[in-house]
């Protein structure tokens, strides 16, 4: 049985920087792809939203931790082997 691997990728005021990150994925169906936003007001929720993109949102700016803990607890109720962190800006 394959793992079931969750990337979550943690956004606040990304812009365009997330237009680009968005780009870097493969077009594989093996993983899922999660974004965290963290109450940006840049227009980046609404952005990935309409995009068609699996979004949760922080309704004010909490910070990475919450972030980070807003996804694990995502992975776990979809039974998530594996859960990838990155940063929205394409750094890591």
């Amino acid at each position: 049985m394959a793992d079931r691997i969750l990337i979550a990728v943690l956004t606040y005021n990304e812009g365009e920087r997330l237009k680009k990150l968005l780009g870097r994925f493969p077009n594989r169906s093996d993983y899922s792809l999660l974004f965290v936003d963290d109450g940006s007001t840049d227009g980046s929720y609404d952005f990935l939203k309409s995009s068609g993109y699996n979004v949760l949102r922080h309704e004010r700016n909490l910070g990475v931790g919450a972030g980070i803990r807003t996804a694990v607890n995502y992975g776990r109720e979809q039974n998530c082997d594996i859960l990838v962190v990155m940063a929205g800006n394409g750094k890591m």
